[in-house]
């Protein structure tokens, strides 16, 4: 008699970074669980990352009118309900991955390993997010290129300028001020600003691109030479397997706690390419755009040798975490949150 196949639940609600991170567990599981039939829970604010995901047999949406609900209430509702399916028998096995409200003590210093925590099974598949377009999607980021002409520049430069959770000082006034100074060095070059907010600029060389989804934005990328990032959503879709592996300068604050965001300390230790990331903590306009430009005419690899500052987790957030639980007299989750950082940041490679 045939095996009946296993039937899982995988529970992250928010937010779109975090849930492309997750697209690898979402693999892991599906070669943990051969042939599982694997429904993932996600708001529909996030729905978008794992449409189409070849990993995701069914999608189960949660309503939610803003990020910060999913991470409340109406996650220990979700919690409580889903419980309720797998005692009648709708699911074998559950995997809840998001960090907040409940996976606090999973911190290991970076997001992706706090949430790789949650999930009991070791990470073995590519660390290389999933991402899965349409052929419609891919004909409308087509359509946005031969309306604006990007074949006919040498330089095509993607600009994220929005960063929601304090982990750069990015913001699109910042981002226009740079493009602006950009431009008035080279004439061979325009800037892509992705948003969804509705700028305005007087520049036929600096584009606002709000007509598109966040997802593509990864199909975007392969008409462009250059990425600069906040280390959010647009910068983690360029990192998925979709997307073309462009250079990237990253315009991070240090960072505390899940504020620090550093995409070269988090691809080094996955065993992803981090050679053509250059990172800086400069929020000095003139020196942003001294950054920028010596990439444009040098290349990232000799910018990274001048610019290039390696960043890394802050012993004081660990004790922001690890204090936290001791003062609620939490005292394992204390000591959990102490060990998981320590062995990640000083003790030991993956």
């Amino acid at each position: 008699m045939a095996q009946q196949k296993k039937k899982i639940l995988l529970g992250i609600l928010v937010a779109n970074g975090d849930c492309l991170l997750a697209t690898v567990i979402a693999r892991q599981i599906k070669v943990d669980f051969p042939g599982c039939h694997l429904t993932w829970a996600v708001s529909n604010l996030c729905r978008q990352i794992v449409e189409n995901n070849p990993d995701v047999d069914e999608i189960w949406e949660i309503g939610i009118e803003d990020k910060k609900a999913a991470e409340r209430q109406i996650w220990f509702d979700f919690v409580k309900l889903a419980s309720e399916r797998k005692e009648k028998g709708e699911y074998d096995d559950i995997f809840l991955v998001q960090v907040y409200p409940s996976n606090v003590h999973q911190y290991d210093g970076t997001t992706r390993g706090t949430i790789y925590n949650c999930y009991p099974g070791k990470i073995t598949v590519s660390a290389r997010p999933v991402l899965r377009l349409t052929e419609e999607e891919i004909n409308q980021v087509k359509l946005f290129a031969d309306d604006n002409r990007l074949q006919k520049y040498k330089h095509v430069i993607l600009f994220e300028c929005s960063s929601f959770s304090g982990q750069s000082f990015v913001t699109p006034e910042w981002a226009l001020l740079v493009s602006q100074k950009i431009t008035e060095l080279h004439n061979d070059l325009v800037i892509l600003i992705s948003t969804h907010l509705p700028l305005y600029v007087d520049n036929e060389r600096i584009i606002i691109v709000n007509n598109i989804t966040l997802r593509q934005n990864a199909e975007l990328t392969k008409y462009c030479t250059l990425l600069v990032g906040c280390s959010s959503g647009i910068t983690w879709v360029a990192t998925t397997d979709w997307a073309k592996r462009l250079p990237m300068i990253q315009f991070l604050k240090r960072g505390i706690g899940f504020t620090f965001a550093s995409v070269a300390y988090d691809h080094k230790y996955w065993n992803l390419d981090d050679s053509l990331i250059l990172e800086s903590t400069e929020s000095d306009i003139d020196k942003a755009v001294l950054i920028i430009n010596n990439t444009i005419c040098n290349g990232i690899i000799q910018a990274k040798d001048s610019f290039h500052q390696p960043l890394r987790p802050r012993f004081i957030s660990m004790l922001k975490y690890s204090f936290m639980f001791f003062r609620k007299r939490s005292f394992g989750k204390s000591m959990n949150v102490l060990k998981k950082f320590i062995s990640r940041n000083y003790l030991a490679h993956k």
